[in-house]
């Protein structure tokens, strides 16, 4: 194959999505016309899709009759092969001039015509395969449409068939207003589906779902994940789980998130990790944490002694998708000091995960869709079922329920195996020799896959999750900042601050505070949230409070204005009428005010 960077040119071989096809026509704007080899499709594509074939069956046979020829070879029956090899046979013995032409054509029962026709196709080098079906009329896939409308109907393929939501009814509403416009005769609905139906389907599936799909359903998976013993590979991924939990209270809260770790070999689930929140760092070192460590401590925690869960030990790899909480820092510093290698999934290459993925599948279908609030995993399966009405279980009683039925995943047969996943793990098991970790080993390894934060150490200690922990050794540190902790998402009651290369132990400042699992905070913060709303004063009652408070603020700068302006109009007419119409006793006043008091005074004197 030559790059597809190559010049594509017309009549040129090429292929698309793995199918042989020829160049018609280049396009501009980079597309090309082309015709899918053995059925005659035609439709315009990326030319950036098209890759060269440099190799060609035959230097002097055409690709398409060749794949045409050989796929009626595949659907011919034995009388019909027979009779090819007759036709061949006696053909040539006339070209070897060891019969005569009227004897040929008494051995095959034709006429002169008829037997110069089969012999010009005996000559391909390709024997007796050139004569099976060679029969007198229309040959299959002949096309009787003028070659505009052909190239009409490709185009509207090439335009309409395209998404999840595109229909042969929207190719052919596509092809009638193009003939409308162009003033032509429109095909039928029927020739217009059979050559959308004539191309590839892998082509077809591309068109409507997308490249990744199409290589997902259709694409080669030659290659197989072979494991030789437990702890050899480790898959994990994360999924949302297709239930409604409650708080305490019994109301719905949300969806919890499931992690889920599998041992490749055995298919035992080894670890997992329930959620409220999305996927993240604190799940992958919950869920890895898990599966390497022993159970037993787990199992007393949520009181299940008679649980049997003695799956443990660290894994060679861990297969994992390109999620970014898979490519964090700290996840990738702690596999690389405990020797853990790490496998990334292709991009778009969804079957490098299959056993996980099934499982997932498995456990959603198989058991959580039992249980009341499920979602189901679509609308269509869901109906009118109102999952939130439905819900019971709170994530206490759902991790419990959980559980169990991973216990019992484990010891039901399974089908690729011949038997449980339990029983696959015990034989392997047995034939290597487990390292049993010490304490401090087991503390170490959880230690270095714990989530890890940055606070900055106070007076009063440590804030993290609206708690204080304080430990003495930290007096000589107070006023650091961005300080590395660690913590354990399963009990909160103390945590690891990082100073130089050692840890500090640091407990609650306030000792009567009870431990809590770090999902059991965020219940309590989702409650608080929802608590905060239900206090002696309705959010009603609330709104129409502050809704006066605004009308007050409101009524008040409205009146201010008014006032101003009533103010400054008063002000105006007395300006203006005091200009035009002057007062009479103001004047007189005006003029008394201009007395010249150091004159003597005139005595009244009365006429009298």
């Amino acid at each position: 194959m030559a790059s597809n960077q190559e010049v594509i040119s017309p009549a040129d071989i090429v292929s698309y999505q793995d199918t042989p096809s020829k160049v018609l026509e280049v396009l501009p704007n980079g597309y090309s016309r082309i015709r899918i080899l053995g059925d005659s499709t035609e439709f315009t594509v990326k030319s950036s899709e098209l890759t060269a074939i440099t190799e060609y069956l035959g230097d002097d046979w055409e690709v398409s009759e060749y794949l045409a020829l050989a796929k009626r070879r595949d659907s011919a029956t034995l009388e019909e092969i027979e009779l090819s090899e007759t036709k061949y046979l006696i053909t040539s013995f006339y070209r070897a001039k060891k019969i005569s032409l009227k004897t040929a054509c008494k051995m095959l029962g034709c006429k002169k015509s008829t037997f110069y026709r089969t012999l010009n196709k005996s000559y391909s080098e390709v024997g007796s395969l050139a004569l099976i079906g060679d029969v007198r009329g229309r040959k299959n896939g002949t096309r009787m449409l003028p070659s505009n409308l052909e190239s009409i109907i490709s185009n509207a393929i090439s335009k309409k068939y395209k998404g999840g939501g595109t229909s042969f009814a929207a190719v052919y509403r596509e092809v009638l207003d193009v003939c409308a416009e162009s003033g032509l005769i429109p095909p039928s609905r029927t020739a217009v589906v059979a050559r959308i139906k004539q191309i590839p389907v892998k082509v077809l599936y591309q068109l409507k779902n997308g490249a990744e799909a199409a290589g997902e359903k259709y694409g080669a998976k030659p290659s197989k994940l072979a494991t030789k013993r437990a702890l050899q590979v480790f898959q994990m991924d994360h999924t949302l789980a297709d239930l409604i939990i409650c708080d305490t209270r019994r109301n719905p809260i949300g969806r919890p998130w499931l992690t889920l770790v599998i041992d490749v070999h055995t298919r035992v689930i080894v670890g997992y990790y329930i959620a409220l929140h999305a996927p993240s760092t604190i799940s992958v070192a919950c869920a890895i944490a898990f599966s390497v460590m022993p159970k037993n401590d787990f199992i007393k925690s949520i009181g299940f002694d008679d649980l049997s869960y003695p799956f443990y030990g660290k894994p060679e790899a861990i297969h994992l998708d390109n999620a970014k909480e898979f490519k964090s820092i700290a996840f990738q510093k702690a596999c690389a000091y405990h020797k853990i290698n790490i496998k990334w999934r292709p991009i778009g290459k969804k079957h490098y995960g299959g056993h996980i993925e099934r499982l997932i599948g498995t456990m959603m279908n198989g058991h959580v869709h039992l249980l009341p609030g499920t979602t189901y995993s679509n609308a269509q399966q869901r109906k009118g079922y109102d999952s939130e009405k439905k819900s019971a279980l709170t994530l206490k009683e759902f991790s419990e329920w959980f559980a169990r039925e991973v216990v019992i995943y484990n010891g039901t047969r399974h089908s690729a195996l011949g038997r449980s996943p339990g029983d696959a793990w015990a034989e392997s098991i047995s034939k290597q020799e487990q390292k049993t970790l010490t304490s401090a080993e087991i503390f170490r390894f959880r230690l270095d896959f714990m989530p890890e934060d940055t606070r900055c150490i106070s007076s009063k200690g440590i804030l993290f999750n609206c708690k204080y922990y304080y430990s003495p050794a930290l007096s000589q540190h107070i006023g650091l900042k961005n300080v590395p902790i660690k913590y354990d998402p399963y009990s909160l009651k103390k945590i690891w601050v990082k100073i130089g290369d050692s840890y500090i132990e640091a407990p609650y400042a306030d000792v009567t505070t009870s431990d809590m699992m770090y999902e059991e905070y965020q219940i309590e913060k989702m409650s608080g949230r929802a608590g905060s709303q239900n206090t002696w004063l309705s959010p009603l009652e609330m709104a129409g409070m502050r809704r006066a408070n605004e009308n007050i603020v409101e009524s008040a700068l409205l009146d201010k204005k008014r006032t101003r302006k009533s103010v400054a109009a008063v002000k105006a007419y007395k300006d203006y009428t005091a200009s035009t119409f002057p007062d009479p006793c103001e004047r007189e006043a005006e003029n008394l005010s201009v007395i010249d008091y150091s004159e003597k005074p005139i005595p009244f004197r009365s006429d009298d």
